[in-house]
């Protein structure tokens, strides 16, 4: 596993300090679930915003909005 160095606050650390009470067997593993759950609400709000990009540009696209509704058509039930 990599190592890094980084500084946190006083009141960062004094959380790290309690990890066994939080279930974790390390301060390491603290930040690494930590980081784990930005890097995925991270990735979740970019998806949004590509969603909502994507929906801005179908609603003003006329030739995209009639191919979906022909294919939507011709689509096995």
């Amino acid at each position: 596993m990599l190592q890094a160095k980084f500084s946190i606050t006083e009141q960062q650390s004094a959380f790290l300090d309690q990890y066994r009470e939080y279930g974790f067997k390390d301060k390491s593993e603290v930040v690494r679930t930590a980081l784990e759950h930005f890097r995925q609400a991270f990735h979740d709000e970019e998806m949004r915003r590509s969603a909502i990009l994507c929906a801005e540009v179908y609603e003003s696209d006329l030739e995209a909005q009639a191919w979906v509704k022909d294919a939507m058509e011709r689509w096995p039930e």
